[in-house]
């Protein structure tokens, strides 16, 4: 299913009066919690809820761990996290 979006115009903040431009925003469906997701999964599999919901929570606490030893966790087709870093003039 292909994500929702709409067009927004926007002024650049640094030409206020130049020209605007159109850009893409995503619009938001609900959510869905870890517990939806593990009963949906428990669905497609022979684990029950329970065993899908822990095998998630296992995973979610080992990619906070994984990141913060310089290491770049990826979940193949779900994506790729890093850690980033950023400053600002003072």
């Amino acid at each position: 299913m292909p994500a929702k979006y709409k067009v927004i115009e926007k002024v650049n903040p640094r030409e206020v009066e130049g020209p605007r431009k159109f850009y893409p925003s995503l619009q938001s469906d609900g959510r869905s919690n870890q517990r939806k997701l593990a009963l949906e999964a428990a669905g497609r599999s022979t684990l029950s809820d329970a065993d899908m919901d822990a095998a998630m929570t296992n995973l979610l606490a080992l990619i906070p761990k994984h990141l913060a030893e310089g290491r770049v966790v990826d979940l193949g087709e779900f994506g790729t996290f890093r850690l980033t870093i950023s400053t600002e003039d003072l």
